[in-house]
């Protein structure tokens, strides 16, 4: 069984931060590694990936939420 872990990608385009999400399969490194080759030709840039298995993401999602409500 593959195991999958959810990666968040911050972006920047157009001066701007964006905020995406990407299930991949396991390792984190393989997956990043991945995320930067395949925006290396882009306008975007990426600024910083996470990796989170899928409770730990759960747990923290609701309070990223929440700071970006209130900041």
């Amino acid at each position: 069984m593959v195991e999958y872990i959810i990666l968040t990608i911050w972006i920047e385009y157009n001066n701007k931060i964006h905020e995406r999400y990407k299930l991949a399969p396991a390792p984190c490194e393989t997956a990043v590694n991945k995320v930067y080759k395949d925006y290396k030709n882009k306008q975007a840039r990426v600024v910083a990936v996470k990796c989170d298995g899928y409770k730990t993401f759960e747990i923290n999602k609701p309070l990223m939420e929440y700071y970006r409500e209130n900041n």
